[in-house]
């Protein structure tokens, strides 16, 4: 009977509370569950998330290689563009530089060919413009038989000439004087110089000897002011008249000895 009582009174669990510790146990292994899952999916993402890096990685790492790649290939590009920009210059200024020899050397050609021919033209004006000298009977006759002998031959024959064979030669003289006067023209008489023309308008025969008085004038000129001697300089148009004439005539002159040679 006491063990019934002892019993009794100790308290053992009511079904409703076996139902509720079932419950909660559940749900814990339920969470737990939940829980491991959701590890485990997190290892799975961290995996996943490790492995993209590790792909970003490499992928960053070749981009790394291709950019330095890039980058050493611009490089060459830079020092080969570098070292024809140089060779093109040096082309450039090698070519310069024979283009401004050969323009030298056509200046200096060009230079020398003028020097020339302003030479011929120089010496084809004194030859066309010297003074002419008279054809003589002796000269004419000498030019005629100078090809038989020498000078002295022809002047031991003029001599044995008779006068009339002497006025023969005289007249064929006069006649090509003539003739060669009316195609070489005398050169155009020049203004007089300031000092003439001081002389000319000063100049009064007193008696004395023209030395004389021409001595007393000079000593006035010298110590005449150059103003005073201005007075006298032909005029600008006396002077342009003169050049214009001369420039004809050296021109008549020029032609004249192109065509007739034989008169100078």
């Amino acid at each position: 009977m006491l063990i019934n009582r002892v019993i009794n009174r100790v308290a053992l669990p009511s079904p409703m509370v076996s139902v509720r510790f079932l419950s909660v146990s559940r749900q814990s292994l339920l969470g737990g569950s939940q829980l491991l899952a959701a590890v485990a999916r997190g290892s799975k993402q961290s995996a996943a998330d490790k492995k993209k890096a590790e792909e970003a990685k490499k992928k960053l790492k070749k981009l790394h290689s291709k950019l330095s790649k890039e980058k050493s290939a611009l490089s060459q590009l830079k020092k080969k563009y570098a070292e024809a920009s140089k060779k093109e210059k040096q082309k450039i200024k090698q070519l310069e530089t024979k283009e401004k020899q050969k323009l030298l050397d056509a200046k200096k050609k060009a230079k020398q060919q003028e020097s020339i021919a302003k030479k011929k033209e120089q010496e084809l004006i004194k030859k066309a413009t010297k003074p002419f000298r008279r054809l003589s009977a002796y000269n004419l006759f000498v030019k005629e038989r100078l090809g038989d002998g020498g000078l002295a031959d022809a002047a031991s024959s003029w001599n044995a000439l008779s006068t009339d064979e002497k006025n023969g030669y005289q007249q064929k003289a006069d006649a090509f004087n003539a003739k060669a006067l009316e195609i070489v023209t005398p050169k155009p008489k020049a203004p007089p110089s300031s000092y003439a023309k001081f002389i000319k308008e000063m100049y009064v025969n007193d008696g004395r000897e023209f030395k004389d008085i021409n001595k007393d004038l000079a000593a006035k000129w010298k110590v005449m002011s150059s103003d005073e001697k201005s007075k006298y300089e032909p005029s600008s148009a006396q002077r342009d008249e003169y050049k214009a004439k001369l420039k004809a005539w050296t021109d008549s002159r020029i032609k004249a000895f192109r065509e007739h040679k034989d008169l100078f």
